[in-house]
């Protein structure tokens, strides 16, 4: 028996271990070189995101994958060519749509089969982009976007109006209230200046209510003797409020005939009133006045005729012709 060296049997157990490598990595994207294949294309103006490796499904079910991506230079289409498992006849007139294969948005080829004759490999299949959710909601969403963008651009020019505003007013505002603060700030300056002079007046105070305190315990009898003696002058007065009646009715009484007496020397009744009231005490003291008056004229002239005065006791006669 020829026996092999071990260069040759690890050769060949690496050749075989890649072929089973290929094999595997094959199968598991859906590949099998059991199967028979068959090699088409399609020409795209846009492929979506779609790579190589992508896969080829019908109704969900995987077919094939996209074997390459390159653009035609005289076109500048895109062509993608993939390759499928020739399970049944796939017609000529079929589309080949890019769509999404999941939700986080994978492309891939989905088959749409037509109703023709059946594509031979190396035909080109129809072109088709299908216009996903997100797409969808990108052109509903478009008319809002820019009414949006309309109210968002007003809204802006409302609130830069409303921060003018704002700003002017917080502007005065935060002037008002450093002003003030200011103001505080002095006050408290001046009130911290005199807050010594105020704990001492305060001393003061406590000291003056601790003597009155003082005072006032040691003054506590004479304040309950001046207590007790109100108390009986209270007493006193509200046995005595019957002669005080009395006596405040007698006060009445002497008022009322002062009145009486007052009334009638104003209506010069009586001795009094007549002697207040009536001319004729007037004219007796005037004529009284006037004898007196010529009484002592006389006298001053002929002071002899009222003295009589004579060393040998001789009498004057007396004169006859005396003025009244």
């Amino acid at each position: 028996m020829k026996k092999y060296s071990k260069e040759i049997q690890v050769g060949i157990l690496t050749v075989v271990v890649i072929v089973m490598f290929i094999i595997g990595m094959n199968y598991l994207k859906g590949t099998s070189f059991f199967q028979t294949r068959i090699y088409l294309s399609a020409k795209y103006k846009k492929i979506e995101g779609l790579m190589v490796g992508g896969k080829v499904l019908y109704n969900g079910y995987q077919m094939g994958q996209v074997r390459s991506i390159y653009i035609d230079p005289q076109s500048k289409d895109i062509v993608v060519t993939f390759d499928i498992a020739h399970l049944f006849d796939i017609p000529k007139n079929s589309i080949a749509m890019i769509h999404s294969t999941d939700f986080l948005g994978t492309k891939g080829i989905q088959l749409l089969l037509g109703n023709g004759e059946p594509c031979v490999s190396g035909d080109t299949l129809r072109d088709s982009i299908e216009v996903g959710m997100v797409d969808k909601a990108m052109t509903e969403i478009e008319p809002v976007k820019v009414k949006l963008e309309s109210t968002l651009t007003e809204v802006n020019l409302l609130a830069k109006s409303i921060r003018n505003v704002i700003e002017d007013s917080t502007h005065y505002r935060i002037q008002t209230m450093l002003a003030n603060f200011q103001k505080t700030t002095h006050h408290l300056a001046q009130v911290s200046q005199k807050l010594p002079q105020i704990f001492i007046k305060l001393d003061t105070i406590a000291t003056n209510t601790t003597t009155i305190t003082s005072a006032l315990a040691q003054e506590k009898e004479n304040i309950q003797k001046i207590v007790r003696n109100a108390m009986l002058l209270s007493d006193s007065l509200a046995a005595g409020a019957g002669d005080i009646k009395q006596l405040m009715q007698s006060a009445q009484k002497t008022l009322s005939e002062l009145q009486t007496i007052v009334r009638t020397i104003n209506n010069g009744e009586g001795t009094i009133g007549k002697l207040l009231k009536g001319d004729e005490l007037h004219q007796s003291i005037v004529k009284t006045t006037e004898s007196l008056n010529a009484l002592l004229i006389e006298f001053k002239e002929h002071p002899k005729r009222f003295v009589h005065f004579s060393l040998f006791g001789k009498k004057d006669k007396p004169q006859n012709n005396l003025k009244k």
